[in-house]
């Protein structure tokens, strides 16, 4: 009965707590450039996204979240909630999502979390990491393909 009373068991061998230390660890032997906040979050970037990754060293939780870098206008939030509809009815991950802003800008999001309360490997880590944003980078790219006005329009800047 522990499995569904969320009673903490030994760890299995070979696997660690997830931190934070452990994650930039992973960054750094990728050589992906970041930056941490204030409030410990790390941010990347790569071609067509932004990536924030939250790490939850108490639940053992690690959360990646990408953010398209072009910005649709309000008018197109239907279009757009239509493009991650389709996306998350063909594919696992990562989960999308499009964000009406209250300035009426729709931002188009991906989520990818991954409980490690029980531990994780090093690999795992970078496995996680590579498939969240590889992934994600997949669907901003189709959506440079939807919404090539919008894309343009960024690669102008």
């Amino acid at each position: 009965m522990g499995f569904f009373t969320n009673t903490p068991s030994a760890q299995p061998p070979g696997l660690q707590p997830l931190t934070r230390d452990r994650v930039e660890a992973v960054l750094k032997s990728l050589d992906f450039e970041y930056d941490v906040d204030e409030d410990g979050d790390i941010a990347t970037g790569f071609e067509d996204g932004v990536y924030w990754i939250f790490v939850d060293e108490e639940e053992g939780i690690l959360s990646v979240r990408g953010q398209w870098r072009s910005i649709l206008p309000g008018s197109m939030h239907a279009e757009a909630m239509q493009a991650a509809h389709e996306w998350n009815r063909e594919r696992i991950w990562p989960k999308t999502f499009a964000d009406l802003t209250d300035l009426q800008d729709v931002f188009l999001v991906t989520g990818y979390t991954v409980d490690y309360q029980p531990g994780v490997s090093d690999d795992q880590i970078e496995q996680h990491i590579r498939c969240a944003i590889g992934t994600s980078e997949g669907f901003f790219e189709a959506l440079k393909e939807r919404f090539p006005e919008a894309a343009a329009e960024y690669e102008e800047e």
